[in-house]
């Protein structure tokens, strides 16, 4: 199952916002969606992710000051690029150590210049916990 390519596994339709939306926005889109995070993007190039860890580690930065989601932007929380990326082809054991050592939950997935997709932590989840397709027997002869 680890061997199978991200393509099989990723979430094609991304959800994204622009740099300049409301930080309650992008938290908006997760909580309607049911997803952790949202690919930020400026036009059609990807300028950075947001997560819901985002928006705490931002109002655990500065916890004398309030986080105002309303007024603070996504980029103000987001992690820019460059990101960790992954491609349509590569395995889900080569996405999971990307994620384990870089310590993210998320990566966006490139074809080429294009944003494809995300995968996710839940994603790569979701194929180990899937059932092994029925092994294939040979005719008796």
């Amino acid at each position: 199952m680890l061997k199978q390519p991200v393509a099989d596994w990723m979430t094609r339709r991304v959800l994204e916002v622009r740099p300049d939306a409301p930080v309650f926005a992008a938290l908006e889109v997760m909580a309607e969606q049911g997803v952790r995070h949202v690919l930020v993007m400026n036009d059609a190039t990807l300028v950075g992710i947001v997560s819901n860890r985002d928006v705490v580690r931002a109002a655990l930065r500065h916890p004398e000051r309030r986080l105002d989601l309303h007024q603070a932007r996504v980029a103000d929380v987001m992690t820019p690029v460059p990101l960790v990326t992954t491609w349509p082809g590569a395995t889900l054991a080569e996405v999971a150590e990307a994620m384990r050592a870089k310590r993210v939950s998320a990566l966006p997935v490139f074809d080429g210049e294009r944003v494809a997709g995300i995968i996710t932590t839940d994603d790569v989840l979701a194929a180990v916990a899937a059932p092994d397709p029925a092994p294939t027997r040979r005719p008796d002869i």
